[in-house]
């Protein structure tokens, strides 16, 4: 490994350290450490040495060439690389934009297990549906990032969001823009058909359902961010009628972050039913309610 390849490697250590030390949003303190790689990038790129960019580029993505294939660190340092200037702009944009949104309010550990995991996943995905091809190349933080996205659609569906990109939509519930980027990549997965360098659609899919199939369970991670306290939900156990809703209690009689309760109240909610009318409930503004007029304050 080259020493500009060793240094870039060492701010994903180094941001997450420094998260964990200062206390500060890891999602902000990764988007330095993709800003400072794609600075090694270019440095790299104008060095003049035989290798330069793609040196870097070859220690520290994922990729397959001539029955060869990168090493297993690599699916953590090619999130951290990016392809030009506007790669890294929309990535670092976009984890500014959600990574803090969501991280806030499960917690910095909860969140790096969706960004890490998730991101690994995605690359095994389009290795997985490219096992055949001779060679390619993997990088940026696309699939962490798509990841990320979808534990937040998972969790917050009705929150409202509104996106430039690179015009302004309007505001609309979390899930409409989760279904509306899995048709976008299907999108581009039609436009890039048969270029031999184009967009890993596959792995931005692949790391969106992870995030959304894998965010209740992320949950589950005892959470180091305590701002709030424990409450006292044992108003609900006359509706926990099902194994799965008495594991939602168990969860929430031990959650004290207020937003990951609200996302428990949520889930508690889609599953129960009213216990007057027998109809789906819903969790609105601290309270489970159903179209019959019951209403259950739990908040």
């Amino acid at each position: 490994m080259e020493l500009l390849s060793g240094v870039a490697a060492a701010t994903i250590p180094a941001a997450v350290a420094y998260a964990a030390w200062r206390k500060a949003p890891l999602s902000l303190t990764l988007a330095v450490a993709m800003l400072m790689t794609f600075g090694l990038e270019i440095v790299a790129g104008r060095s003049g040495s035989a290798s330069g960019f793609f040196g870097l580029v070859n220690d520290l993505a994922v990729w397959k060439a001539l029955g060869g294939h990168s090493g297993p660190l690599s699916y953590i340092t090619m999130m951290f690389l990016h392809a030009d200037l506007f790669h890294i702009v929309f990535n670092v944009v976009f984890l500014i934009f959600i990574g803090p949104l969501l991280e806030e309010r499960i917690g910095p550990l909860r969140w790096g297990v969706l960004f890490f995991v998730g991101g690994v996943v995605a690359s095994l995905a389009f290795e997985a549906i490219h096992f055949q091809d001779r060679g390619y190349f993997l990088l940026g933080a696309s699939g962490a990032l798509s990841s990320v996205f979808g534990a937040f659609g998972r969790l917050y569906p009705r929150e409202r969001l509104s996106f430039w990109v690179p015009i302004p939509l309007p505001p609309m519930p979390a899930i409409y823009y989760v279904i509306g980027f899995v048709v976008v990549q299907f999108f581009l997965s039609v436009v890039t058909l048969g270029q031999p360098f184009h967009i890993a659609w596959e792995a931005h899919v692949a790391g969106l359902g992870f995030g959304f199939a894998a965010a209740p369970l992320v949950l589950r991670i005892p959470s180091r961010k305590r701002t709030g306290k424990v409450q006292d939900f044992s108003v609900l156990r006359p509706l926990a009628k099902s194994l799965e809703l008495e594991e939602i209690l168990g969860h929430l009689s031990t959650e004290s972050l207020r937003d990951a309760q609200v996302a428990w109240l949520e889930s508690f909610a889609v599953k129960a039913s009213c216990p007057q009318c027998g109809r789906p409930l819903r969790f609105i503004r601290g309270a489970l309610r159903s179209d019959c007029g019951w209403r259950l304050r739990v908040m």
